[in-house]
């Protein structure tokens, strides 16, 4: 997502998106909707290597399960 996409709209007091994340790039809105809640960040959540390679172990693990009960079932 361009970063740079609200820095021309000087005069935009209120927004209202489907997304918090467009709050973050419009960070001199006064009003932004929808308030941040207890799940919404303005942090790249993936840029952090601990995240990142927790996600990935959850993901081979997943698939490693998903391999056994395929093996399992199939004897």
């Amino acid at each position: 997502m361009e970063s740079r996409v609200f820095v021309g709209l000087v005069a935009l007091k209120n927004l209202r998106t489907d997304e918090f994340r467009f709050c973050c790039l419009a960070s001199h809105v006064d009003e932004c909707y929808p308030k941040a809640d207890e799940f919404s960040s303005c942090e790249d959540l993936m840029s952090n290597i601990v995240l990142r390679i927790c996600i990935w172990f959850l993901g081979v693990l997943a698939l490693a399960g998903n391999i056994v009960v395929i093996v399992w079932r199939s004897i």
